[in-house]
């Protein structure tokens, strides 16, 4: 069995802010915080290498929203 994942960074959180939100297969919220109050990827690489060791597999998408374009 694999376990699925989904992160989606908002990049519409303030002033150079990024919240993140990671989503089970069933869009249940997993983890979510911002990068600096949260320090959230250290918590979902964190939860990643707890998977790694426990023998679990999963695999994980990540999806951008809000993001300016450079014109």
């Amino acid at each position: 069995m694999i376990l699925h994942f989904k992160i989606v960074r908002d990049y519409d959180f303030g002033e150079d802010g990024v919240y993140v939100t990671m989503y089970d297969a069933q869009g249940n919220i997993v983890l979510e915080g911002d990068w600096y109050h949260n320090q959230i990827d250290s918590k979902i690489e964190g939860f990643f290498e707890c998977l790694k060791y426990m023998g679990v597999n999963y695999e994980y998408t990540s999806e951008n929203i809000n993001e300016e374009e450079d014109e």
